[in-house]
């Protein structure tokens, strides 16, 4: 039995685009079909997008694969129920300019207009009748988009239309935001004391130990507090727009002390306590992990403390004393910085076979990328069962290539940091117990950049301290509580 031939003159393809409106979205169905079977047309395929034709053409995935089929199958038509379902913007244009130069007609349905004739003409006034209708499109989008911005303004004046997070002190009712009096107490308590001389770290901890928790339940932290104390809803006035529009119903603080509590923000020059610049040197910043996943920070009072205990309520993990535990650290690094060195050495050799097989993997990404287009362009031709089976797993094979050359990237990224550990150092043995590393007559110096450099993280707990370092070996250090004026002992 011979299979039959299509008649290319006759192929045609649809595009629907497709809303909420079921009765809508059917008579798009109807119509179409019933236009094809009074000309004889020949469906090839059908694209429905749910997308708003006015989004930009790479964010319009149902209407690039269209594009792609077109390209690759060459129908003779291209059918819309109205122009604005292909798209709301001088992208129309420029994709039915795109088609009639290689022999596709677009047909609207709605504005009838066919962009070639039968014999494969354009038409001039098609083309000026395409200019206006995308022109007068586009007008429409602007005059819905205005319209919405309006209304929306309005609500904003009128306080009726609250979006975005609702403040602490605040709940919104039916859009609109209302002062919820339990938390106005606390927030007229923070203002007062900030105005009275407190930090905003101090305010934190006193929340915390008063049991006082945020809107979602959780601990204070001061840089919370600035936010608050620094929000203008607070005295009535709503931020819009880049306007302050006055809403005197939303008012807590009265303007005299949110003027005081503003100044004194100003003049701290900072956004926290927390932010505050250091005048220490502390060379294991960034460094070390507290078991409870915070940071430890330096502190004016020369300690290692976790971020979380700055807080009442915090992990409660013991501070460390700074001087005591870096030098410890450089203690440990001058002693077996050969070791350090060796083992860095290895891997910098490693360096130049992790780059070549980072070269193999980005040929293999971009050979499967080229997969992937062809699989595209081949749609019609394997079917779509098949093309979604394949392309599902050139998708598994790129997440994978993808995993291994950010595996690769993160191995160079710790090379380079090694490197910075490579001098031609020399090892002189002085005692025993002694070994200074030296190059010609000057000695290491175990600095901030060399420790930042060697040290990967630090991991602490209440019974030990665990130094990891870049080229994966580790020591550990006795905790000890260290008592002011007193030395620690081991």
């Amino acid at each position: 039995m011979k299979s039959q031939t299509i008649d290319n003159r006759l192929t045609a393809i649809a595009f629907y685009r497709v809303s909420t409106d079921k009765q809508t979205n059917d008579r798009q169905f109807s119509d179409v079909q019933q236009y094809c079977k009074a000309y004889g047309y020949i469906l090839l395929k059908e694209f429905q997008e749910t997308i708003s034709g006015a989004s930009k053409l790479s964010q319009r995935k149902e209407l690039c694969q269209m594009l792609e089929f077109v390209e690759a199958n060459r129908p003779k038509y291209v059918i819309c129920s109205e122009l604005s379902r292909l798209a709301r913007s001088q992208d129309a244009i420029t994709i039915i300019k795109d088609w009639t130069s290689k022999g596709v007609c677009f047909v609207s349905l709605k504005e009838n207009i066919r962009t070639l004739d039968e014999s494969g003409k354009t038409n001039p006034m098609t083309d000026l009748l395409l200019s206006i209708m995308t022109a007068l499109n586009i007008f429409e989008l602007e005059t819905i988009k205005y319209r919405v911005r309006s209304g929306l303004s309005k609500a904003i004046y009128e306080n009726k239309n609250w979006s975005g997070s609702v403040p602490y002190g605040y709940r919104s009712v039916a859009k609109k935001l209302v002062v919820y009096d339990d938390e106005a107490e606390v927030i007229r308590m923070m203002f007062q004391k900030y105005a009275d001389g407190w930090g905003t770290l101090k305010i934190a901890t006193h929340l915390n130990r008063q049991g006082v928790k945020t809107t979602i339940g959780k601990f204070w932290r001061d840089q919370k507090i600035y936010k608050i104390l620094s929000n203008p809803v607070y005295v009535g006035r709503r931020r819009w727009n880049d306007e302050l529009l006055e809403q005197a119903e939303l008012r807590i603080i009265d303007e005299q002390t949110f003027t005081v509590v503003a100044e004194r923000l100003k003049n701290n020059g900072n956004t926290s306590d927390l932010n505050r610049k250091n005048k220490h040197n502390y060379l294991l910043t960034g460094k070390i992990r507290c078991e409870c996943g915070q940071h430890f920070v330096g502190q004016k009072n020369e300690k290692y403390i976790c971020k979380s205990n700055k807080y009442a309520g915090g992990c409660k993990i013991k501070q460390v004393n700074k001087d005591w535990i870096e030098a410890q650290v450089k203690q440990e690094l001058f002693i077996n910085y050969g070791s350090l060195l060796d083992d860095n050495k290895k891997i910098i050799d490693n360096t130049a076979s992790l780059e070549t097989e980072l070269s193999e993997i980005a040929v293999k990404i971009n050979k499967e990328r080229s997969h992937q287009n062809y699989l595209i362009n081949s749609i019609s031709r394997i079917g779509e069962q098949k093309f979604n089976e394949k392309f599902d797993a050139s998708v598994s094979y790129l997440n994978t290539l993808s995993s291994k050359n950010d595996e690769i990237n993160k191995k160079l990224k710790a090379s380079q940091q090694f490197s910075k550990l490579i001098a031609p150092w020399g090892m002189q043995v002085v005692s025993s117990n002694t070994v200074i590393p030296v190059i010609g007559t000057g000695e290491l110096k175990i600095d901030k950049e060399l420790i930042q450099a060697a040290v990967e993280r630090i991991d602490i707990n209440n019974e030990s301290i665990k130094v990891n370092l870049v080229n994966g070996n580790s020591f550990n250090l006795p905790r000890v509580i260290v008592k002011r004026g007193r030395q620690p002992k081991k």
